[in-house]
């Protein structure tokens, strides 16, 4: 009796065993998933991150060019007037 007890915790814990295998499996799966998906989020992140850069730098090119055009402006006129 005993020795069926004992047969009987065996296979129970081998399939426990088994159980916990396959549940590290789909843990580490899931885990390199994750870290595919934090990699991919990252990229959008700095890409995003790049666009509010790229944006800014085109507000300051567009002061300037504004500037520029006045400036050009006020000279042509200078020059405009001083002919006369």
């Amino acid at each position: 009796m005993l020795h069926c007890d004992l047969d009987n915790i065996q296979q129970q814990l081998g399939v426990i065993i088994e159980q916990n295998q396959e549940t590290i499996m789909e843990l580490e799966r899931l885990n390199a998933t994750n870290n595919k998906m934090l990699e991919h989020n990252q990229k959008m992140l700095q890409s995003a991150i790049n666009t509010e850069r790229n944006s800014a730098l085109i507000a300051q090119y567009t002061r300037i060019a504004a500037n520029n055009t006045s400036l050009c402006a006020s000279i042509q006129l200078s020059n405009y007037l001083f002919d006369k």
